[in-house]
């Protein structure tokens, strides 16, 4: 059962990076917006922890960096 909430988990943080990216292409947020921040802060915490777990760490290492950047996007963001 923990298996699969991980795969859920991962599946679920891969898609809302997509759609955040799909979002941003298709002109629907802007680059600037905290719901894009938020979606790929969400998403590469999700797909990091699949990935830790599943012991690929090439995927985990580029997930921790996403969030670093989203984290930096929504602060700030909160300076402005």
């Amino acid at each position: 059962m923990a298996n699969l909430l991980i795969e859920i988990a991962g599946w679920i943080g891969a898609a809302l990076v997509v759609i955040a990216y799909f979002l941003i292409t298709y002109k629907k947020l802007d680059r600037e917006s905290k719901i894009y921040h938020e979606m790929n802060l969400v998403g590469g915490l999700l797909t990091g922890v699949n990935a830790a777990i599943n012991q690929a760490y090439p995927s985990t290492a580029l997930n921790v960096m996403w969030v670093v950047v989203a984290i930096y996007g929504l602060v700030e963001g909160l300076k402005t």
